[in-house]
């Protein structure tokens, strides 16, 4: 009579390849995705557009690769556990097998569903950014400079545009025109419009009426660690760039919604301030400071260690 212990063998074996599994695909991730020493070829350089998005796009990305891989590994060692557990005499074995072999491959698959519109939003979103930041940068040909992807204390910022007409902080949304489902099938395309009442931004087809909050809570606490470190009041104005929309209308005065293809639109809502070129000066090092890429303390350790063989 076959035990208990002996029918639950080849479930305890395959439970155990499938831990292999997803522990290679985390370790593997740690290894060559999380570390922060991974990226050191850039160190002391300002910030690229999308910084931040393409450092969650490669986990996404490693780990739908592996989810990928493990979804047939998987499949495969519990194709060679259940040949054992045929030999069972009782049902144990073959239910414990078959239960856990759809709890594996339904979290891998749930993985894969998860991960792809998650990869497909953060390419679109670099997308957007890279088209914002493209046209931004022609406002340095007015004395107008500018930074992306602002990270400083808990606050991720995507742009920050500082000149005459003051301090502009700026998200990057990507939104696309929807097309209704008809009896004749999907309707064309609208026309791709938006405007911004100061309460709600109108899409055609749909309204956001948060979509402005996190924009000006941004602005809000640049202005004030501007303020901070000029020792003067520094306000900054919120704004949100629409790749591909045109604008008709926007509230000036609480969030300037603009297509970046027309980066002028941007600096005009800032008519009312002036930025003073001394103190433009002064802050433009701040945040040259704060937006460049340290060494991590794997490269600092070494310098260190480097420097003090030299000096002996």
């Amino acid at each position: 009579m076959t035990s208990i212990a002996t029918r639950l063998l080849p479930t305890g074996l395959f439970a155990l390849g499938v831990l292999a599994v997803i522990g290679i695909i985390f370790a593997t991730q740690w290894y060559f995705v999380s570390r922060p020493q991974r990226a050191t070829r850039d160190r002391g350089l300002l910030r690229e557009p999308g910084r931040a998005l393409r450092r969650r796009l490669d986990a996404v990305d490693h780990r739908l690769v592996g989810a990928a891989v493990g979804l047939p590994v998987t499949l495969v060692l519990w194709f060679l556990s259940y040949g054992r557990a045929l030999h069972d005499t009782g049902g144990y074995g073959v239910f414990a097998l078959a239960a856990a072999g759809v709890i594996a491959l339904g979290w891998f698959a749930q993985e894969i569903l998860h991960l792809w519109p998650e990869r497909i939003r953060l390419v679109r979103a670099i997308d957007a950014q890279m088209i914002t930041a493209q046209s931004l940068n022609l406002l340095m040909r007015s004395d107008y400079w500018v930074f992306h992807d602002v990270h400083i204390g808990e606050h991720r910022i995507n742009h920050v545009v500082m000149g005459p007409r003051g301090v502009f902080c700026v998200d990057t949304r990507w939104r696309r025109p929807r097309r209704q489902l008809t009896w004749k099938g999907l309707a064309p395309a609208p026309r791709a419009d938006a405007a911004f009442d100061g309460r709600l931004l109108r899409f055609p087809g749909w309204e956001e009426a948060d979509a402005y909050e996190d924009v000006v809570a941004q602005a809000r606490w640049l202005g004030a660690w501007l303020t901070k470190k000029a020792g003067e009041d520094v306000p900054a104005h919120a704004a949100i760039a629409l790749p591909g929309w045109r604008v008709v209308s926007t509230d000036w005065k609480r969030v300037i919604v603009f297509n970046p293809a027309t980066p002028n639109m941007l600096v005009q809502g800032g008519q009312d301030s002036r930025l003073d070129a001394s103190v433009a000066r002064d802050l433009v090092k701040q945040l040259q400071r704060h937006c460049r890429e340290h060494a991590d303390t794997r490269v600092r350790r070494h310098r260190r260690r480097r420097g003090n063989v030299h000096a002996t």
